[in-house]
């Protein structure tokens, strides 16, 4: 689609609710910023719409959408007259750590993997709090149970630390489920470098730029072939997370 405005710092920024917080702490100067409601990620057709609305709200302004394709929510977005730019990845958690190939080569080394974040762990209706309810509701036995047969095929959960504030105890938190499930735990850096590109308007091939008035496609967010590369790499399917009461988008 071309790079559009090279090295153009946006004027609107929207993101879901688990990166708002990494979003603020990363971005400079003024900016318009928008939170999408987390419970709009459970039906990719609501939250393309609400998408729509956004982009159709700011006529003229550079836009940068900071999610991943989510569920293909946003493939079939419209831009508008100042462009769009988001990252080619397909969801969040691959851009918390950087890129969709960082995402793949850490699902591929333990199949059944479930990913955690202070966003994720702190947003409405996420897998602890779900957990919480449940055990007030019918006791931490049979809480525990439920949560085991739901999450029954997962392996391992992992924690990706962005190095927020007071983050270190919501860490625990997570190591804590994982432990009441028996599940691996490990926590994992943030390589948030894409997102910064990102909210600096840096033209990078991790970027998709969409001119104005062009649409995203599920193409968009293939990865570049490269030159002595055959054929493409396959993600796994799900993203490896299946059941997933907190919107992981």
């Amino acid at each position: 689609m071309g790079m559009g405005l090279p090295g153009a710092r946006p004027d609107v920024v929207v993101t879901c609710q688990p990166l708002a917080e990494i979003v603020q702490g990363l971005m400079h100067g003024d900016c318009r910023r928008h939170r999408v409601d987390e419970a709009l990620h459970r039906s990719p057709s609501l939250l393309r719409g609400h998408l729509q609305q956004l982009i159709d709200a700011h006529p003229g302004h550079r836009l940068v959408l900071a999610m991943g394709l989510c569920g293909g929510a946003t493939a079939g977005l419209r831009a508008g007259s100042g462009g769009l730019i988001m990252p080619r990845v397909h969801d969040c958690i691959a851009l918390l750590l950087g890129s969709q190939q960082a995402y793949r080569e850490l699902a591929a080394a333990c199949a059944g993997t479930y990913y955690l974040s202070k966003g994720w762990a702190e947003a409405p209706g996420s897998l602890l709090a779900e957990c919480a309810r449940y055990a007030e509701q019918w006791g931490a036995r049979k809480a525990g149970r439920i949560f085991s047969v739901l999450l029954g095929n997962y392996r391992r959960l992992i924690y990706i630390h962005a190095g927020l504030p007071g983050e270190d105890l919501t860490a625990e938190r997570g190591r804590a489920f994982a432990a009441r499930l028996n599940l691996d735990f490990a926590i994992e850096r943030a390589d948030l470098s894409l997102l910064r590109e990102l909210l600096r308007g840096t033209p990078t091939p991790g970027a998709i730029t969409i001119r104005a008035g062009a649409r995203t496609s599920l193409s968009d967010f293939l990865e570049p072939l490269a030159a002595n590369c055959p054929s493409r790499p396959i993600a796994p399917p799900d993203g490896g997370r299946g059941y997933a009461p907190d919107g992981n988008c």
